[in-house]
């Protein structure tokens, strides 16, 4: 009976050991996940605001119509002499910017 009492205890201390030990493991896994926490943060943070940033001139560029066509219409519609009024109403361009395609091309047409 003895005997089996002290088998019994030996398992046990060797089964406790092992718990401990393992125990200790995951503390330092933690420790080192709650250490790389804030650098990982930050590079979130850092990506996340690269992203808005992407959308942002995505939106802006989306809000063009037609975008790099629309010039090269509108250098067309110049040279078959267009005006600056048809220019903003047809291709989407501010008027400065319809006025300074005339200028640009309107002088090659005419030079």
């Amino acid at each position: 009976m003895v005997m089996t009492v002290l088998m019994t205890r030996r398992r046990q201390a060797k089964r406790t050991a092992a718990s401990t030990a393992e125990l200790q493991a995951l503390r330092t896994d933690l420790g080192q996940c709650a250490r790389a926490l804030p650098a990982s943060a930050s590079g979130l943070v850092r990506i996340e605001q690269q992203l808005r940033s992407v959308g942002d001139r995505q939106d802006q560029l989306e809000l063009r119509p037609g975008g790099e066509r629309s010039y090269a219409h509108a250098i067309r519609m110049v040279q078959k002499g267009a005006g600056v009024d048809e220019l903003v109403a047809s291709c989407g361009n501010h008027r400065g910017e319809a006025e300074l395609l005339l200028r640009v091309h309107g002088m090659a047409q005419a030079g």
